[in-house]
């Protein structure tokens, strides 16, 4: 808290309360009963509570106290210093002593509102306000409190009715309106958080902070169209909105419509041009789109936005992996592995630019790591077998994919792919039984796998084993 010492500068001021916190230390010290004014207890309350000094604020109040043993005021610093250090019995009796003396101070109750919900004793932090309804005209502020007591109580229903309690004398506070839909949203009751911004927004038509939770609301219920239109009245109204534009933006990756999702980010970027979240979506939406080189770009700008963010490190790695920049990219995946050691994705994507390096020994190396990390991981068994597939070692995606099998032995996908190499190798045979197995532990996912590899159709057997399984 800034306090106003004259006409000084702030070091100046800075300075003449240093000065009187040294005066006071040294006279406490010297005479525990000194004198001390209310004003210097105020500054200096004040400057040590900003310093975390809570030995001195200690002696502060005992030496104010002695000097003013019936000041309310100095009850309730009291009360608020052992409420913030959890000291609940004590701050409960300074504040009854401060309400003895100012019975209907709102301050004074709401903090012992708030040392009630320290002893998590709700009933009574309600009881202590409700008084204060016959006092106070309107009674929004404390309708508020005893709505902000029951949030924190993780009671949500008293919640709501306070708010719309409050809301009678306040129907039009868009405050009141927007916690109220928070509240409604939190317990899950969404469409009615919808009624209530649509009913709210026939009488304030252009309130864009409306729009925008109304929009918020609609995401949440994933009706995209009804949740763009609202966000495009947010921005008709406020078309610097950066929220809004950001949300827009969010809905429509979702919708995976990445061309406009990027329009709406960029639209963030020219009001801010280093906002790393909206760079960061863009280059999301680029690596989406396949236009790696452009998402490379802005992944860089944003790590140039902030150089922190180690999180998107994989990604760009991906990204400069699919672009064969292969060294770049094992650059990235050695920072982001420094950071996630145990990350069994990491090592297997290190693992296939060194293969496609060339350096077979130390790409093995780095998948066998990978693997031991986590065998049940898929992913890592496929797109390693596929890739020594693709490079003619049918032998090889034939011996990694059955090592998979061992440790997955109910992986459909590993039993399927299997029986595609093995077919290709002319070991039909092993072939029909693997594909049978596939088909026994889940057949909807024959249709990927056909799709895949077209050819496996043209082998013996395999359309007979097709029509046992699936339907037409």
């Amino acid at each position: 808290m800034s306090h106003n010492y004259g006409n000084y500068s702030d070091s100046e001021e800075k300075k003449h309360i240093e000065e009187k916190a040294e005066a006071f230390e040294s006279s406490y010290q010297k005479n525990p009963d000194m004198y001390i004014d209310l004003y210097t207890i105020e500054a200096l309350f004040d400057f040590y509570l900003h310093q975390n000094k809570f030995r001195e604020i200690d002696l502060l109040l005992c030496c104010g106290l002695n000097n003013y043993p019936h000041s309310a005021g100095l009850y309730y610093k009291r009360a608020y210093l052992g409420y913030e250090r959890t000291s609940f019995e004590t701050a409960l009796s300074d504040i009854e002593v401060a309400l003895s003396y100012q019975p209907l101070s709102i301050e004074f109750l709401f903090l012992k509102a708030e040392i009630l919900e320290g002893f998590a004793n709700y009933d009574d932090a309600i009881d202590c306000l409700e008084p204060m309804l016959a006092y106070v005209f309107p009674p929004t502020p404390i309708y508020l409190k005893m709505a902000d007591t029951a949030k924190r109580c993780g009671k949500w229903q008293d919640c709501r009715s306070y708010l719309e309690l409050a809301l009678t004398y306040e129907p039009y506070n868009d405050t009141l309106i927007i916690e109220l839909g928070t509240i409604l949203e939190k317990s899950h009751l969404l469409q009615e958080a919808i009624m209530l911004y649509d009913e709210s927004l026939t009488t304030k038509p252009y309130n864009d902070k409306l729009w925008y939770h109304l929009a918020c609301v609609y995401h949440r219920v994933r009706n995209f169209p009804q949740a763009i239109e609202a966000l495009d009245f947010v921005l008709a109204i406020n078309d610097t909105n950066t929220s809004a534009f950001f949300k827009k933006g969010e809905i429509l990756m979702e919708m995976g419509k990445y061309q406009e999702a990027i329009c709406s980010f960029m639209e963030v970027t020219s009001l801010h041009k280093t906002d790393r979240e909206s760079l960061v979506s863009i280059s999301r939406c680029y690596k989406s789109l396949k236009l790696y080189k452009e998402a490379c770009n802005y992944y860089h700008k944003s790590l140039l936005a902030d150089p922190t963010y180690k999180a998107i490190l994989p990604e760009l790695a991906f990204c400069l992996e699919k672009l064969e920049r292969f060294m770049e990219a094992i650059y990235y995946y050695d920072v982001a592995l420094s950071l996630d050691s145990e990350n069994a994705q990491l090592y297997h994507e290190k693992a296939i630019c060194e293969y496609k390096l060339g350096h077979l020994e130390t790409a093995y190396t780095y998948f066998k790591e990978a693997i031991q990390l986590n065998p049940k991981e898929i992913s890592i068994w496929k797109s390693w077998a596929k890739m020594l597939y693709d490079d003619n070692k049918l032998s090889g995606a034939i011996t990694f994919i059955e090592e998979g099998i061992k440790y997955n032995p109910i992986s459909a996908d590993l039993y399927y792919l299997c029986a595609v190499f093995l077919f290709q190798a002319k070991k039909e045979t092993k072939g029909l039984m693997l594909l049978e197995n596939a088909f026994l532990l889940d057949s909807e996912k024959w249709s990927g796998i056909a799709e895949e590899y077209p050819d496996i159709l043209l082998f013996p057997g395999v359309k007979d084993i097709v029509r046992m399984y699936i339907r037409d």
